[in-house]
């Protein structure tokens, strides 16, 4: 008997089935590339990003789609969880970061957003906007 409860079962219990996480590239950079903190990078990233296999000449809706239909054999899920991999995806300009973010969350087939970032990249703009989201997404 576990004596937790893993995010699988959460999902599972909370979306009635399975939610798969979309691996997708934002097109974001990061301080430790751009020059404002380094330009050699760190060693969470590979040069392409953490996401490797990502296709950031895609947009967003071809990266979902073909990430859906990539997942679609090995998982029979009809909730994803958009997943911003690549860098730090809370830095740079905020208003697109609040378009892509609010745009993301309005999807019918997207019920939650994972963003890989760094803490140092999280001001409050940044948690007004997750919060707000959330808000407006929980409330239906």
């Amino acid at each position: 008997m576990r004596r937790f409860l893993s995010f699988n079962d959460f999902f599972r219990e909370y979306f009635k089935g399975k939610a798969v996480k979309l691996s997708l590239d934002g097109g974001f950079t990061c301080p430790n590339r751009d020059g404002k903190i380094s330009n050699k990078a760190c060693l969470f990233c590979s040069d392409a990003g953490s996401g490797d296999f990502l296709n950031g000449n895609l947009t967003i809706d071809e990266q979902i789609e073909k990430q859906k239909l990539f997942l679609k054999s090995k998982w029979k899920a009809k909730n994803y969880i958009a997943y911003f991999q690549n860098f730090t995806n809370t830095y740079g300009d905020f208003s697109y970061i609040k378009n892509l973010y609010t745009y993301i969350s309005s999807r019918d087939d997207i019920v939650g957003i994972s963003i890989a970032t760094r803490l140092d990249c999280i001001d409050e703009n940044i948690i007004e906007l997750l919060k707000q989201i959330s808000q407006k997404n929980s409330s239906g």
